[in-house]
């Protein structure tokens, strides 16, 4: 799927739906997402620095770094959202990023079709979220699932 200005928004919409899914359900969620880090690159050396491998694992950086309220669980969350006619190319993408430069963190795949959130690990594991951070509140879970098929379908 081409990245155009809807898919730009959809996916920018599925981000906040998973924050909001995660700090309601009591976990702390801090941003880390890479929007901030490459404005100050200037169009001179933006070309040269897009062709880095540096440039790619920014690029590829989780979106949040995510903390259980005991403070011992931490996570790292890279967010896609897949559309209904998506064939999935974009996931394939984000797991493969994930393998390569950020084994660690976790995918998390908002989608327009249920289960609307699933987890996925650089080694192809997935799992519904609400098994991922079993502090996930149902009705919380519920709320965020009306949230996309409002806005992401």
């Amino acid at each position: 799927m081409p990245v155009t200005p809807t898919s730009i928004i959809k996916s920018r919409i599925a981000e906040n739906i998973v924050e909001l899914l995660l700090e309601e359900s009591n976990y702390k969620v801090t941003r880390i997402g890479t929007e901030g880090l490459l404005s100050g690159i200037n169009r001179r050396d933006a070309n040269k620095f897009n062709q880095s491998d540096a440039a790619n694992q920014l690029k590829a950086s989780p979106s949040f770094v995510v903390i259980d309220k005991s403070g011992r669980g931490v996570a790292l969350l890279k967010i896609r959202f897949r559309g209904a006619r998506s064939r999935g190319g974009n996931i394939d993408y984000g797991v493969g990023q994930l393998q390569e430069y950020w084994p660690a963190a976790q995918l998390v795949v908002v989608s327009a079709i249920e289960p609307h959130f699933t987890v996925m690990t650089s080694t192809d594991k997935s799992a519904p979220i609400e098994e991922a951070f079993t502090q996930i509140k149902q009705k919380t879970l519920a709320q965020c699932r009306e949230l996309i098929q409002k806005f992401l379908v």
